[in-house]
């Protein structure tokens, strides 16, 4: 009989897109097969990829899920108990996983391994907990129960080689953790029991707590009582030397006081010597500055002495050489006179004579003040007789020479 093919909307969500683009979301494994081989390019983490009709293509979930478990058996004590956990895992080889489980669907498939998850905590819980006593189920959870889930069920899930190997063992998934959430004894008679046990224990130890607590109290008291008084020597104590440093504080203090006078009174005479040497450096600043300052005053004194000396000096220079250009001339004159004596003894004519004199003595005399006045500087100091006067009196001489031997001069306008 011919099998017709399902209706598309009871299909799986994988069946029902055959052509065009199908996209993995971030915590999804997109797996591309094309004549079933993988499509390395297109299969990965949150991947993409475009579907030919004759390729197909599978979802994983990648993200993390839990299960919780429930499971009864009796202990080594034949002691019913209820055993509540919780697993936690995740999908961390998706081309181990896809093989082992059908993945057309998503959502199914993950209830699915769910189901066989829970199956096999029940089925080990059940086997671990025959094994133990009602003490190590309800005391040590996590060393009996959780972690030998754990060693027992891991290798099952766990994937350890690739899809390239060919491994058969695995499923590609890893537990994060199994924790045994609650323990609960199912016989109340039993639980009661245990109970009482628990109950007695706890009264004696609350009795024991009471005693120790009123003893503890009256040793406390007690010891309250000696920490008052040790509190009240060591008060009375402390008073003592609060009171021992107060009068060692006010001692120190006098002594301070005492160094701070005796050092501003010694600062004070230091001041007062140190003034004093100013003082007296001022006056000997002053002493000298009188001493250079009239050590001045006769250095311009001697200077003005010997200014006017000089002065002095000038002024008669001129006094001198005038009288010896007068005594040079008087001898020029009396030469002159001499020889015109003598030519008058010739009996020289009067015009001759004129001539003489107008024409040779005249001139020597002349020359004879003028070689002895060239290079002469005259200086008249108040009422100091003037050189040139010695010229007009030699000239004079000459006049009366002159007119001595008869001669006439020519008178002007």
């Amino acid at each position: 009989m011919k099998t017709l093919p399902r209706s598309t909307a009871t299909l799986p969500a994988s069946a029902k897109r055959r052509f065009g683009i199908v996209t993995a979301r971030p915590s999804e494994y997109l797996i591309h097969m094309r004549f079933g081989q993988i499509r390395e390019p297109s299969s990965g983490q949150g991947a993409s990829a475009f579907l030919w009709p004759w390729d197909s293509f599978a979802l994983i979930p990648t993200s993390i899920d839990r299960l919780q478990f429930t499971a009864d058996q009796v202990t080594r004590e034949r002691v019913g108990v209820e055993v509540v956990g919780l697993a936690v895992y995740r999908i961390v080889e998706p081309r181990v996983a896809y093989r082992m489980l059908d993945f057309d669907d998503p959502a199914e498939a993950t209830e699915r391994l769910r189901k066989i998850l829970v199956e096999m905590f029940v089925g080990a819980t059940r086997r671990l907990v025959a094994n133990l006593g009602i003490e190590e189920v309800m005391t040590h959870r996590k060393e009996a129960l959780a972690a030998e889930l754990m060693r027992e069920i891991s290798p099952v899930l766990e994937g350890r080689g690739g899809l390239e190997d060919g491994t058969d063992r695995g499923w590609g998934v890893v537990i994060d953790t199994i924790e045994v959430q609650n323990v609960r004894i199912l016989s109340e008679t039993v639980f009661a029991q245990m109970q009482a046990g628990f109950r007695n224990s706890l009264e004696r130890q609350s009795r024991e707590a009471e005693l120790d607590a009123k003893k503890a109290i009256a040793m406390k008291e007690a010891a309250d009582r000696q920490a008052l008084e040790a509190l009240r020597l060591s008060a009375d104590l402390e008073s003592r030397e609060q009171k021992a440093v107060a009068e060692s504080r006010a001692r120190k203090t006098e002594l301070l006081e005492s160094d701070r006078r005796a050092q501003q009174e010694a600062e004070a005479a230091e001041r007062a010597k140190v003034a004093e040497l100013e003082r007296a450096q001022r006056e000997l600043l002053a002493q000298e500055s009188l001493a250079v300052a009239r050590a001045e005053a006769r250095r311009r004194e001697l200077e003005r002495q010997r200014e006017l000396e000089a002065l002095e000096r000038a002024r008669q220079a001129p006094m001198l050489e005038a009288k010896l250009a007068e005594r040079r001339a008087e001898a020029e004159l009396e030469q002159a006179l001499a020889e015109a004596r003598h030519k008058l003894t010739g009996e020289v004519s009067e015009a001759r004579l004129r001539e003489i004199l107008l024409v040779e003595t005249l001139p020597k005399v002349a020359e004879a003040f003028a070689g002895q006045i060239e290079g002469a500087h005259l200086y008249s100091f108040g009422g100091a007789p003037d050189p040139t006067a010695a010229i007009a009196q030699a000239v004079a001489q000459v006049l009366s020479l002159a007119k001595t031997v008869g001669l006439s001069l020519p008178k002007g306008d």
